[in-house]
């Protein structure tokens, strides 16, 4: 493979697999990922580029950008599990489009929480959506989460 880490395109540097030298190596996987072939197994085209600049496989790459098929080099980096989740996207359940914060239907206020080292932290419950917003961006920043967690 050839790798290109401003683009984030994997290409291959010989023929092979019916693809001519130069043509772009992945295909898409089914979670949103790139994917590529070494023989007849497919491997997550991030996880190829990672041991091909890096020269060791991590146990865990993060997509910074939580785009999972950016491949561009600044945009991955080696994360342990812990840190990985302190990075992700807003869960497709959320009924309110904010990550720790729902409506509390007994008081018909809005609940802020945190979830640290497997510990759910009631953050309180408030008036309007932003002041609860507000309050899980803070214990975002207090308890060391990525600025992109949630989005």
């Amino acid at each position: 493979f050839y790798y290109d880490e401003i683009t984030g395109n994997l290409f291959y540097r010989i023929t092979c697999y019916r693809a001519n030298k130069g043509s772009i190596a992945t295909t898409p996987h089914t979670r949103g990922y790139l994917q590529t072939r070494i023989g007849k197994k497919a491997y997550l085209a991030h996880r190829i580029i990672f041991m091909y600049m890096q020269g060791y496989m991590p146990i865990e790459i993060d997509h910074i950008d939580h785009n999972r098929s950016n491949n561009v080099w600044t945009n991955l980096r080696e994360i342990s599990p812990r840190d990985n989740h302190l990075n992700e996207s807003l869960s497709k359940n959320s009924t309110t489009g904010i990550t720790g914060v729902c409506l509390h239907a007994p008081t018909g206020k809005y609940r802020a929480y945190i979830m640290v080292h497997h510990k759910h932290i009631h953050l309180g419950l408030y008036e309007n959506i932003a002041d609860a917003q507000a309050a899980r961006q803070y214990a975002n920043t207090r308890y060391g989460f990525h600025e992109n967690h949630g989005q």
